[in-house]
């Protein structure tokens, strides 16, 4: 069944096979349709922040809930979206579907210390086009004349 909108927030960094999928979500996007994602970026800030600093040091999280080899930069995550893909993940063609989405913007999410609210407060939060070194959220649409099949 194909969706209109599909939203992946912090989810991608937590499967056991991202580009497999992130394209088979791809695939279920129906024409029109909108792709979110958020996730790590595979840069040593975004280890030293979300591994050490959350994990490790602020126990913020439990130890091992990031996994570095998961993370995904920004330009593996636009290949695992546009690439086409067949029902089982593998790069190739499925009798001509394709993802066919386009990611049309990427920001980072980045940590706004200067608001001084607790690290929970949307307030503390924001999204910056210029540093996606941590976290960073992509929106790609697929076009009206391109049907899942």
């Amino acid at each position: 069944m194909p969706l209109y909108e599909l939203s992946l927030p912090q989810v991608v960094e937590h499967v056991p096979d991202p580009d497999a999928f992130v394209g088979a979500c791809a695939n279920v996007v129906a024409p029109g349709g909108a792709l979110v994602l958020s996730t790590m970026n595979r840069t040593p800030k975004a280890w030293l922040l979300a591994v050490l600093g959350a994990e490790h040091l602020g126990r913020l999280l439990p130890v091992g809930t990031h996994q570095w080899a998961k993370f995904r930069t920004p330009a593996e995550m636009t290949n695992a979206v546009e690439q086409k893909v067949i029902s089982n993940g593998s790069s190739s063609s499925n009798g001509g579907r394709s993802s066919r989405l386009t990611v049309r913007d990427s920001q980072g999410i980045v940590f706004k210390p200067q608001n001084l609210k607790p690290l929970s407060s949307p307030a503390a939060w924001g999204l910056d086009p210029n540093d996606l070194d941590v976290n960073y959220i992509m929106h790609a649409l697929r076009p009206c004349d391109d049907s899942p099949r």
